[in-house]
């Protein structure tokens, strides 16, 4: 696998678990509280796929640059949907963009 690109260096992890009451439009700059703030940090896999989203990567290419399964990625994209509220892979990219 590739390195990351410099500007995708570092971790994409969600905010603290110390504010799960923060209001939806905070200054943190996350559009949606997580629906289960135990279970709101991303595994690394989850991470890595995220990354690739924001780079515009398809399911199938991100399948190939991981060494997984078309069917595997989109696990993992339901996950992360799932852990940070959002609907979609538009959705997904526009929140880490903003990051």
């Amino acid at each position: 696998m590739q390195p990351w690109p410099a500007k995708l260096q570092g971790s994409m992890s969600l905010p603290d678990a110390e504010s799960p009451n923060r209001e939806p439009d905070s200054l943190d700059g996350w559009a949606y509280p997580p629906r289960h703030p135990s279970k709101r940090a991303l595994t690394q896999r989850e991470e890595e796929c995220a990354r690739l989203i924001v780079l515009g990567l398809t399911n199938r290419q991100i399948a190939a640059e991981l060494s997984l399964t078309p069917g595997t990625v989109k696990t993992y994209l339901n996950h992360i949907y799932h852990k940070v509220n959002v609907r979609n892979r538009t959705e997904l990219a526009v929140l880490y963009a903003h990051r």
